[in-house]
């Protein structure tokens, strides 16, 4: 009769050991899960902050058409100072090339290759130092990895 009941307590530590592993799975899963979440809502925002702002938006269609005056100098500055911001986020790997790229590569490129852009960055050059480092590394980033350069013949000339 002893030894039954050192079986089922040995069953019931077992059992208990069990739960106790999957539970804390099921904690680290979770974890991971929430993280995913955030960075996805982060990188929606980012978006956002970038689509919703009218003064963004007037460059990006300038660059589309490749017309601009320089009374959009002021506009200019701050669609460069949005990407600038993404710099610091890179190097403290809170971001990563590969998760912005889909979503704002286009955009900075074709800013960064434009003549009217590389005049203000070239002009404003040591206010720059961020969006400069930004350049350098995601240009890496899309060279590396096979991908696209858009307007890469006039690449930005450090």
């Amino acid at each position: 009769m002893f030894d039954d009941l050192m079986n089922i307590g040995t069953w019931i530590n077992i059992a208990t050991l069990l739960v106790a592993f999957f539970g804390f799975l099921a904690l680290i899963f979770q974890n991971r899960r929430s993280k995913n979440i955030e960075e996805c809502r982060f990188l929606l925002d980012l978006e956002r902050s970038f689509s919703d702002n009218e003064k963004i938006k007037n460059i990006y269609h300038r660059l589309s058409v490749n017309d601009f005056s320089e009374s959009e100098s002021t506009d200019a500055y701050i669609y460069m100072s949005f990407f600038e911001n993404l710099y610091p986020l890179i190097e403290r790997k809170l971001i990563k090339y590969s998760e912005i790229d889909k979503m704002f590569g286009y955009r900075f490129f074709t800013a960064m290759h434009n003549e009217f852009m590389q005049s203000k960055i070239y002009e404003s050059k040591a206010y720059f130092e961020n969006l400069l480092a930004l350049y350098n590394g995601w240009f890496e980033y899309r060279k590396n990895n096979n991908l696209e350069i858009p307007n890469k013949d006039n690449k930005l000339e450090l």
